[in-house]
């Protein structure tokens, strides 16, 4: 058995912990998650970028910084940096959380992670 305990905010932390007490120790049945991005155009990224509006937490700005989308404001206290995985799926970099947009036609009308939901109001 194997007991973590930190003292932060950051969650995602502990996960590390258990995958170095893993490696050292040459535990079974504990995997490291992995990712693959997949390359979208500019064009394909463009349609993410807007004002994302979260029930009781405010509005969130959503911004490309080259292949990535990054997060800021709202419910979001500090930056969260996405990469694509599909085409409306996206994981966050750190922690490894998929946010998945929500599309009708061609154009972004919110996204969705963990137990939030938030609409594009612009």
């Amino acid at each position: 058995a194997v007991v973590i305990m930190v003292n932060s905010n950051n969650g995602s932390i502990m996960r590390e912990i258990l995958l170095s007490i893993v490696d050292e120790y040459d535990l079974p049945g504990v995997e490291p998650r992995t990712r693959t991005v997949s390359e979208q155009s500019e064009e394909q990224l463009d349609r993410f970028p807007g004002t994302f509006r979260f029930p009781n937490d405010g509005d969130a700005q959503l911004v490309r910084q080259g292949n990535e989308l990054v997060f800021s404001g709202g419910p979001f206290s500090q930056n969260i940096y996405l990469l694509p995985q599909e085409d409306s799926i996206f994981f966050n970099k750190n922690s490894g959380v998929y946010y998945r947009f929500q599309f009708e036609g061609d154009q972004v009308t919110g996204v969705k992670f963990s137990d939030w939901v938030g609409e594009k109001v612009k």
